[in-house]
């Protein structure tokens, strides 16, 4: 029988406990305040993955099966910021 990878602590973390709080904190602050600022700033989460996936493909390399380059950094960086700024005008537009 196999060793298991370390990486499925890591995966068990993030699935059930630190998404269970986001999502917990996300009703949370819809709660306690204006549903517009709250849903402008959770569609920052888009920049956080997409941040902490660069900086770990740069750091461990092959960690997400792809080859990191200027111009695939590049692209993710444009495209998650279109997808910001489309959920920020939903939000704003809708209030």
């Amino acid at each position: 029988m196999g060793t298991r990878s370390p990486a499925l602590r890591y995966v068990a973390l993030n699935q059930f406990v630190i998404s269970n709080m986001s999502q917990l904190l996300l009703l949370w602050a819809l709660s306690l305040g204006a549903a517009v600022l709250v849903t402008a700033l959770s569609s920052l989460r888009n920049s956080f993955v997409v941040i902490i996936a660069v900086v770990s493909s740069l750091v461990w390399r092959g960690t997400l099966g792809e080859v990191v380059t200027p111009s695939t950094v590049t692209v993710k960086l444009v495209s998650t910021a279109l997808i910001v700024a489309g959920g920020v005008a939903i939000a704003l537009g809708s209030a």
